[in-house]
Parts: C-alpha cells; structure tokens; sequence
C-alpha cells in the first residue's frame, strides 16, 4: 500500500465537463487531482509516481475503465479503486465488486452521483484497507495451520459440549477416523470400555478446577484395535472466563505410532489408485477404492487400460495429455475429467498423474484418482446461486446495503480467525516437537518450549540467531546443497539433520522444514517442525546387528556370511583371485554337552568362536550356522598349500583343552573345503561341497580335514 500523506486522486475521465465537476465537488477535501483523458497515458504515470486514490470512467476512447483498473500494474502499486459508469447497470456493478473494485458509481443525468461521492470515496478508502487486514489475518492462520498439520501428535479439537470440529491428519492416522466420520460427535466413540466411570469423573474434576489434564489412556480404533496414548487436555476460555474450547494433543511410541499408520494407509484410503504401463497403458495394480468406485472386479480392472473408463478418450488423445510427462517437462498433472462405472453412468473425478521410472526400465503411471461428484454439485449450485443474486440486483441503494452486509461478514470472519488464531498458538506452545520460524534470511524469530528442551537454548538465547548454531559438522556440503535445493525449487524439505545441543552433545533429528509465501508468491518465513529421534536411531541399530549375528557367540550369522560371500565372489572375479570355504563340524561335542550339561557346551562354542578369530586375519569371515557348525571364509590365496596350513592350526587349536568349573574337556573337528573358481562359483554350490567334503572327511576318522577335490567321484 502506498502512503496517502500526497493525498493524490489519480482521475482518468474523458468528459471535460465531469471533470470540473468531480474537481468542484471535492475542492474541499484538500485532495490534489491528476488527470488523464486515456488509460493507457494513466499507467504510464502509475509507474512513475505515486497515488492515494484511483477513480476511472468505465467509457474511455481505446482501453475501458474496467480494464485499466485490472491491468496487471495494480497488483504492484495497491491502492483503493473507484469506477464510475454513465449508462452503467447493476450487472456491470456486480462484476466491478467482483472483480476486486472497492466502490462503484453510476452517473445520473443530473449528477445527483457527486452528493455521495465524498462518502462513497471515504467507503472505497475503508473497504480497501479492511481487505487488507483480513489477507494479512489469513496468511497468519494459514501459517498456524501448516504448523498444526505437520505435528506428528494427534490434535482433537471440541466446543463447549464436548463435540469435534476439528482434527490434524496425524489423528486420522493413529485412529483411522477421518473428520466427516466424527465431526459433532462426542470422543467416547474411542472408548475402549477399560477404564470406569471414577476415571473420567476424576478427569473432568481436574479440567473443571484447573483447566489442564494429562495421562495415560487406552482407547479404540475405528477397526476395532486397542492402544495406549499419552493425552494431555487443556481448556480454552473467552473473555468472560467461559470454557469455549477443547484441545486435545496425544501421541503413541514410536513402533505402535508406525503401526497404526500403516493400517490406516492400507485399510482406509478412501481415493482410487491406479498403476499402469507406459507403453501398453495396461493397468497391473489397483486398490480397493478404484474396484469401490467403478463397480468392476480387480480381475476385469487388470485387463483394461485407462481408455476403457474414459468415454471421451482415444489413444491419441490419451498420449497429447500426458507428453508433458513423457518428455520431462513437468513432473506431474492434475486435471478433471469423467469415468465411467460398470453400470454406464459417468462419475467426475479429479486426477494427479505421475509418471514414475527407475534406471534401464520403462516407465509407469501412478494416478490418484477422487470422486468430485459432490464438489462439482456444490460448484453448480454456487453457480446458481450467484446468477440468482445477479437477477436480484436491481437498484444501485439495493447494491449498497448488500456490500454493506458483505462488510460485516468479513468482520465475523475476522473475529473467527482470530480465535482460530489463539487456538493454533496454544496448540504450537503444547506441542512436544520443537518448532522454529525463520524470517527468509534464516534469522529466527519465534521458537516453542519444545525447542529449548531439545537444545538447551533458552527463548532469548534462540530469537535473533540462525539455526546453525546446532551444525554438528557431521553433514558434507552436499548434503546441505541437496538441503538448499529441494528447499528452494519444491518449497518443502523433509530429513534427518545430526545436531548438536548447547551442551555439546549430538543427537539426530528428524525436520521437516516449509517455505511461507504470501498471495503475491514472495517468501516470508521457513517453518521448522522438529523431533529427536535418539532413542529410535540407537534401537534401529541394535536390532540390525541382532539380525546378522549369532546371539551366543557374537559370530557374523547365515545371512551375513552369504552376503560376505557373494561380495568376496565378485571381487575375485574380477581381480582373478582364488579364495576358500573352510566348512567345520566339531566332535565329540554331543558327548561333551550330555556329560557337563548345556551350559558347559555354551562355553565350549563360544571359546570355539573366540580361538577362530584369533587366528584368521581381519579380513576373513569367521560365522556360526548353528549347533556346532561355523563356516570361514579366506580371501586372496595364492596357494592351495596355503590352507592346508590354516586347517592345521585350526584343528590343533580346538584340540587343545577347553577349560570349563576346573575341568577340561577334549573335543575335536572335523572340516571340509572348497576353492574358488576351482570347486564352484557360487555361493550355495561353494558351501554344498564345502560340506561334502567335511563329511568325507570326519568318516575318514575325524579330527582331519579334506579338499573337496579328494572327494572320490560318486561320493556327493
């Protein structure tokens, strides 16, 4: 908005005699007129110099009023519009109030217009600054909203009956309600029935005396599971100390929180899914919501393409659509259109359709496809609705008094987003995840609670600082470039960042960051929603290692040892290298597990395992099978001489005594082995007669091993 201190009224009029009229009406009001007879002299001079007031003639020679004042320069320079209309009518005011023009005039043959055109100006002037605070109210909610939506607690939000208006996408995800299945219902359709009546009695005691309550709760989803939440309530009041609202903020564990989303995406998608080959167009997947809607089965779904439910389309129209995503130009597509169920009616439905590819294959489509059958039967009769207040326009004080009205809805409205305003800010300052907001230059300037208990910098510390102040140095400039990028170019980024606390301690934390533009597209803030995701990083690498090794002696098991293998394999293929499978069953150690009991045979593995590693290099593989079965694997071999060496000492070693509560026991060990390229080439075949030549030789009398060379033929 430009200043108004010029008190300048930029007036383009052809009529001379208007002029002088519109100049002596106003004379008074110390406004100092511009003129011009043409719009397209006006916005030459708009570019050069500034305005408080813009009044245009609807009948101008070349552009008309109406067009001048929606020519593209008035999104720059933002400043109160008039238009003005001799032979205007109500429609052509309808369409000027619509289009964004705060005030409309007819001129009457006997300018009766001037009386209330001071008035009129000074409505124009009021209409346009309200308009701006009610954009600048809604970016403000809008920004709540992102915030409130991308919190991964689930929100809840009750009037004073206790009656849902509202929920975040996170709620839909843990309970599988989605808002239209409860909204203005009580949240006692999550009852589990577990706790009793002195429970929720003493809940709403603490609500009612303090205004706050928090603890552990088990609930019901809509599929009819059970899980525990941790639930915290808090009473929101008006100016009169009434309880207007409820806010309820939950959240589960991390495994249970996956859990539930998972069935939820599974169980209750409600738009249409449909995959399909590029080339063929064929589909080969569908979900339940396509079969819902369309009414064919999945086995007649899989034999058609999408031409086969779009009436409309042929193949060469199909292909013009999508070549945007075939050539790369765009990245996906939305569009309207209509399919067409089993029964032969047409459903509208709104798509997104991507074309996904992976390197040395074809691409395929992924449509989402939405049922729009109601939007469009509300479009329509919105549609109706606005011609029918077109035919209702018939007189210019008729036309005032519903702008008028209009007005104050736009106050109601402000007052809601106010409210709307204060619940979004108590739900941020609730939140267990840390948010951040950063002005466009990266300089923070708001932060919740959360976010000084994650880091350890108090409010004051964090506002007016940039967020590098936890760059943990563990991340390469790659990684911020990719960060930067997808940052800049898709407005959203969503990873994990290593940080480090005021403390000087790291810890991984799981971001997810947005850009905030206002209606004019210009960057206003970045938007941070943060968790620490410690506990869940060092559970995640505990169970992977649990999974590749052997729980007793600490041995790589099966799965590892294939994996090494098969990459041992490639690496002496192409360098031309020999390597062996050294295959090792232990004797006697059935006898000596009966005669000391299990937990002697234990400790007989698990010396076992430690004299092997003892004496194999670091990068041979010693693995457990099982029982008392290992496997070793030796890389880089010059000699097969080599091994026997090895074979030796492996068996003399496990010969020695294993010491056990002050006895030894005497075991020995039979062992096979195998040589790459020479016995197999791969993994499986390696083992196999690794193992067949272990068996040969522990029935040559044990305690010695074999190549799978000395096997005699037939014997495998």
């Amino acid at each position: 908005m430009r200043s108004e201190d010029n008190k300048k009224i930029l007036l383009v009029e052809d009529s001379d005699d208007d002029y002088l009229a519109i100049c002596l009406t106003l004379k008074d009001f110390r406004y100092e007129i511009i003129r011009f007879s043409m719009a397209e002299d006006a916005l030459g001079y708009l570019i050069s110099d500034q305005v408080s007031l813009i009044i245009a003639d609807f009948n101008l020679p070349g552009m008309s009023g109406f067009e001048f004042l929606q020519h593209p320069i008035h999104k720059k320079i933002s400043v109160p519009t008039v238009l003005m209309a001799r032979n205007g009518n109500e429609l052509l005011a309808v369409k000027a109030i619509r289009a964004g023009i705060d005030e409309y005039v007819i001129k009457d043959v006997a300018n009766h217009y001037l009386e209330s055109l001071p008035l009129l100006i000074e409505r124009a002037i009021k209409h346009f600054h309200l308009q701006l605070k009610i954009k600048s109210e809604q970016q403000k909610n809008a920004l709540q909203a992102l915030i409130i939506e991308n919190m991964k607690e689930g929100i809840c939000i009750t009037n004073q009956d206790n009656e849902i208006i509202n929920i975040n996408t996170a709620f839909t995800e843990i309970t599988g309600y989605a808002l239209q299945d409860i909204q203005g219902k009580n949240p006692s359709v999550l009852s589990s029935y577990i706790h009793d009546s002195s429970f929720y009695k003493e809940m709403w005691d603490e609500l009612k005396n303090n205004g706050y309550w928090a603890g552990k709760v088990i609930n019901r989803n809509k599929s009819g599971a059970t899980y525990t939440e941790w639930l915290t309530i808090i009473c929101i009041y008006n100016g009169q100390k009434v309880i207007e609202y409820y806010i309820g903020i939950f959240s589960l564990s991390h495994s249970e929180l996956e859990l539930q989303r998972f069935q939820v995406t599974l169980d209750q998608t409600l738009d249409c899914i449909f995959m399909f080959d590029s080339e063929s167009l064929k589909f080969f997947y569908v979900n339940q919501g396509a079969i819902d809607q369309l009414g064919f089965s999945r086995d007649e779904l899989l034999e058609y393409t999408p031409l086969n439910i779009k009436p409309d389309f042929n193949r060469e129209n199909f292909l013009m659509l999508v070549s945007p995503l075939l050539d790369g130009t765009k990245k996906a597509l939305t569009f309207q259109t209509v399919h067409q169920h089993k029964d032969g009616s047409l459903i509208p439905v709104e798509i997104l359709l991507q074309l996904v590819s992976t390197k040395g294959e074809r691409g395929r489509f992924v449509a989402i496809v939405r049922d729009i059958t109601e939007r469009k039967h509300t479009e329509d009769e919105l549609l109706k609705y606005r011609e029918h207040l077109e035919q209702l326009v018939e007189q210019r004080t008729a036309e005032i008094k519903r702008i008028n009205h209009s007005l104050e809805l736009e106050l109601d409205t402000r007052k809601k987003t106010e409210k709307q305003l204060r619940l979004a800010a108590e739900i941020i300052k609730s939140a267990n995840e840390g948010i951040v907001v950063t002005d466009p230059k990266g300089i923070i300037v708001s932060v919740n609670p959360a976010f000084t208990k994650i880091t350890g910098y108090s409010l004051e510390e964090a506002i007016g600082n940039n967020p590098k102040v936890l760059k943990s140095n563990k991340h390469d400039k790659t990684y911020y470039r990719n960060f930067w990028h997808s940052l800049v170019e898709k407005g959203h980024w969503k990873g994990v960042f290593w940080n480090c606390r005021k403390n000087g301690e790291l810890y991984p934390q799981l971001t997810s960051i947005s850009a905030i533009k206002d209606a004019k597209d210009n960057l206003e803030h970045y938007v941070a929603v943060t968790q620490d995701v410690t506990d869940y990083q060092r559970n995640k690498d505990e169970i992977k290692y649990k999974a590749y090794h052997d729980p007793l002696t600490d041995l790589p098991n099966r799965s590892l040892f294939l994996d090494r293998l098969s990459h041992a394999i490639e690496r002496a293929s192409r360098k031309k290298n020999k390597m062996a499978i050294l295959f090792l069953d232990l004797d006697d150690f059935k006898q000596a597990n009966d005669t000391f009991g299990h937990e002697a045979g234990d400790s007989v593995l698990q010396t076992v395992a430690t004299r092997l590693l003892g004496m194999m290099r670091k990068e041979d593989t010693v693995s457990r099978l099982g029982g008392d079965e290992f496997l070793i694997l030796v890389e880089n071999i010059n000699l097969t001489s080599d091994i026997n060496v090895v074979a030796e000492k492996i068996i003399t070693s496990i010969q020695s005594p294993l010491p056990f509560k002050g006895n030894d026991i005497y075991i020995g060990a039979s062992m096979g082995i195998a040589i790459y390229p020479l016995d197999a080439q791969d993994s499986e075949a390696l083992i196999k007669k690794a193992d067949f030549a272990m068996y040969y030789a522990k029935n040559k009398g044990k305690n010695n091993f074999k190549f799978y060379q000395e096997v005699p033929h037939g014997v495998d």
